[in-house]
């Protein structure tokens, strides 16, 4: 999902063009994709004590959607959601279309089976975004927070808020060099790493 990697087989169903609705312009994408493992192992897999690694095909379902709320130009909010599984366990379900192919649709935001879901072989990520262009300014602030797992009600949010995230705030600005060229001055903090708790 960045440009230092090949494709790989997808399909999807978005917007082109931003819908426009009397709060503002919406856009979304829906993906679904098949991932294969590379089967070059780098270094870290390759020298492993413990070797559990599951080279199976992993099925990815995501969306994301961005709202421009048409009072504020320049303003975007949005949301992200995906999940993965392996590709044997997706095919094995005996279960519908959408709980195959669209299981975000089918799970909540918040933990449904306890413990049944912290041992099914799939991950899922959320996050929520900001964009503030400043065209005035050859400027631009944006930030992301996203958590890698889910918690059980908002009591587990409210307690445990840095289990499992990450985020990234950012700025950038053109300055002007000469009629043609410009300056970009750029600054960027990004929290990856594991919480305590």
């Amino acid at each position: 999902m960045s440009n230092n990697a090949p494709g790989f087989l997808h399909a999807f169903i978005g917007t082109n063009k931003p819908i426009k609705t009397p709060i503002g312009n919406i856009e979304f994408n829906l993906i679904g994709a098949k991932l294969n493992s590379d089967k070059n192992l780098p270094y870290e897999n390759n020298h492993n004590q413990i070797r559990n690694i599951n080279d199976d095909w992993r099925y990815l379902n995501a969306y994301v959607i961005s709202w421009q709320p048409k009072w504020v130009k320049g303003l975007f909010l949005g949301m992200t959601r995906s999940l993965q599984q392996y590709g044997d366990a997706v095919q094995n379900q005996q279960s519908g279309f959408i709980s195959k192919y669209i299981p975000f649709v089918g799970f909540a935001v918040q933990k449904q089976n306890f413990f049944g879901d912290d041992t099914l072989d799939r991950d899922q990520l959320a996050s929520l975004f900001l964009r503030w262009i400043l065209p005035k300014s050859n400027a631009e602030f944006y930030m992301e927070y996203g958590k890698n797992d889910y918690g059980f009600n908002i009591r587990d949010y409210l307690l445990a808020p840095s289990h499992s995230y990450a985020y990234t705030v950012g700025f950038r600005k053109l300055i002007p060099k000469n009629s043609s060229q410009y300056i970009q001055v750029e600054t960027e903090l990004t929290q990856m790493s594991q919480s305590p708790d």
